[in-house]
């Protein structure tokens, strides 16, 4: 940080008859300071909405989330944490709508299955331009006839459509994703595009990025959904989902950390909605509004009480001979072996009979069956 004093001339002009002389005058201007944001944080926030899709060839769940997420950029001279580039959630609000091929449909607020894919695309870093800022206008940047970066340059600002099925692209623009492709998930199309505004460098920077949308397809999700699906069907996922920057500030470490362990009220913060996007369709509209009057007090107080929970399964009572041994198997560490074993085993267990039971039912009949 340096403190510099500055003079700004003004320049008026005489006349001399026969054309103009300048004259320069000089007037003193208060200190001013200049920072270096090498050593800071950029924090952003952003408003995030997503339509995702898990089907099958009976059974689709559908999908739309909006949100506030927010992002921590090191600076040059940051060290790497605390710093993320995915998208965090700070608050959101969820709509899911069941559906079979035999007609029936429910709607919900919550959804055992995770199954989106916009919590792996993030803000790229700096990136250089492919050419000289007065030369971009509009170009495409080919490898054996596929279109890998599509450019477009309107005044001051610039959009990329990036095929990031090419590896080269993945690990340019989407690095987070790129661990997956080894993976048990085949991809169909991943296509990102990032929109940037007063752009006045011969490169992209996150302080340009106003937003960026992209749209992912795959066959699987990277881990078994054995609740949903019989096991001879095929599990298909799209993500279609619109990112808008609300906010961006240069922080110090101490505030970044701040943020990182999340030191503020969650339950207060709000869900702010950025004023460029466009207003939500009817179909939308119509899920949240089938979703915000489901009377979830009534389905409470409905649900089957678990018995292993509380006192009545005879475990959890208050007698001083049970508290003595409690008392005793929690010093040996007892407790949390025995805890430890019983979990794995009654998650393998559970495991093993939701998947023999799917697969005993045949694939049209296994919604009903499931219902």
């Amino acid at each position: 940080m340096s403190v510099l004093p500055i003079a700004l001339p003004m320049i008026s002009f005489l006349s001399t008859g026969g054309g103009l002389t300048a004259r320069t005058k000089v007037r003193n201007l208060p200190e001013f300071v200049v920072e270096s944001n090498e050593n800071k944080y950029l924090h952003v926030l952003a408003y995030v909405r997503e339509y995702s899709t898990l089907s099958t060839y009976t059974d689709t769940i559908f999908m739309f989330r909006e949100k506030m997420v927010d992002y921590m950029l090191p600076g040059a001279k940051s060290k790497a944490t605390p710093a993320w580039s995915r998208p965090r959630i700070l608050t959101s609000d969820s709509y899911y709508r069941f559906t079979d091929d035999y007609g029936l449909d429910s709607v919900s607020a919550t959804s055992r299955h995770h199954f989106s894919w916009s919590d792996w695309i993030g803000i790229p870093s700096v990136t250089p331009l492919p050419f000289p800022l007065e030369k971009l206008s509009s170009d495409t940047i080919r490898d054996h006839d596929v279109s890998l970066e599509i450019w477009r340059k309107d005044g001051d600002d610039v959009s990329v459509r990036v095929n990031a099925m090419q590896d080269s692209m993945r690990r340019k623009w989407t690095p987070d994703l790129s661990e997956l492709f080894s993976g048990r998930v085949e991809f169909y199309d991943v296509s990102v595009t990032f929109d940037y505004a007063n752009v006045l460098r011969p490169y992209l920077s996150p302080l340009d990025l106003g937003g960026y949308r992209f749209h992912i397809e795959s066959e699987g999700r990277g881990h078994d959904m054995f609740r949903f699906n019989h096991r001879t069907q095929k599990v298909q996922v799209s993500t279609d989902a619109e990112v808008y920057i609300l906010d961006r500030e240069y922080i110090t470490k101490g505030e970044a950390k701040k943020w990182d362990n999340r030191k503020f009220d969650r339950d207060a913060l709000p869900l702010l909605r950025s004023p460029y996007a466009p207003p939500l369709g009817e179909d939308i509209l119509s899920l949240i509004s089938r979703v915000e009057n489901i009377d979830t007090t009534k389905v409470r107080i409905a649900a089957e009480v678990d018995p292993n929970i509380g006192y009545r399964n005879g475990v959890n009572n208050f007698k001083v001979e049970r508290r003595i041994l409690n008392t005793l198997k929690a010093m040996t560490g007892i407790t949390m072996i025995k805890s430890h074993k019983n979990r794995r085993q009654k998650w393998k267990d559970f495991r093993n009979t939701v998947r023999s039971w799917n697969d005993s039912v045949p694939p049209s009949d296994f919604h009903n069956r499931r219902k």
